[in-house]
């Protein structure tokens, strides 16, 4: 179930209240009724993320008998504070396995007691190496039309503070004649000169563009990996 239609109450606190406990919730009522309209019962439950697919993973694993796991790829612990550790013990109750992208996001679990060492593997992220290869820059740049000569920079990743759209865009403001690339979406879009594409683009055309590219800067302030 890649994206269940459900309503989002966002994540804001309001009066000690985090309205982001509306939106899991409305995130598994609408999984469980896919799940009712597929009409299977499924060997294991997978959560992609704590929130909300992970807690999601969890709740039907329990309700329906079913081994659940979930993968932990979260960048901080802001979810923690806003559904509160014991809370997050307790959704988490029946989670059989979870998969950490990194030894560090294991060691946020099991420090803040939300899942023991033992129900936690560490398996780092990956690329599909058919896909995720260099090109020839040259042929991509024909392809793609931009100009031979030209120094590009590429960014890829949300438009966001913490990815950090606009603080390449600044950077860039002070490097006349450099043109860019920004692969994503967001609400911090680029505002430099010279930027030939911002935007969204399909998965296999990632790696071309990045082939186009003399260089790739991602100035993330913090990352789950």
């Amino acid at each position: 179930i890649y994206s269940p239609r459900y309503v989002s109450y966002s994540n804001n606190s309001i009066l000690g209240f985090n309205t982001g406990n509306l939106t899991w919730r409305s995130f598994r009522r609408s999984v469980i009724s896919e799940i009712k309209k597929i009409n299977i019962k499924p060997d294991v439950i997978y959560g992609h993320f704590i929130a909300a697919s992970g807690i999601t993973a969890a709740f039907v694993g329990g309700k329906y008998s079913i081994p659940s796991f979930l993968g932990y790829g979260e960048s901080s612990t802001e979810l923690f504070s806003y559904i509160g550790v014991n809370t997050l013990k307790k959704q988490l109750r029946h989670i059989k396995g979870v998969i950490s992208v990194s030894t560090e996001n294991k060691k946020r679990l099991v420090e803040m007691g939300i899942c023991s060492n033992d129900k936690i593997g560490v398996f780092p992220n990956a690329i599909d190496g058919n896909l995720f290869y260099k090109r020839d820059k040259k042929k991509m740049r024909k392809k793609l039309g931009y100009n031979q000569n030209d120094f590009i920079v590429a960014f890829v990743g949300h438009f966001i503070h913490r990815k950090g759209s606009l603080r390449v865009s600044k950077a860039l403001d002070d490097l006349k004649g450099v043109k860019s690339i920004f692969i994503g979406s967001g609400p911090e879009k680029p505002t430099c000169e010279g930027v030939l594409h911002a935007g969204k683009v399909p998965h296999d055309k990632v790696p071309e563009m990045l082939s186009a590219a003399d260089v790739f800067v991602l100035p993330t302030l913090n990352e789950g990996c």
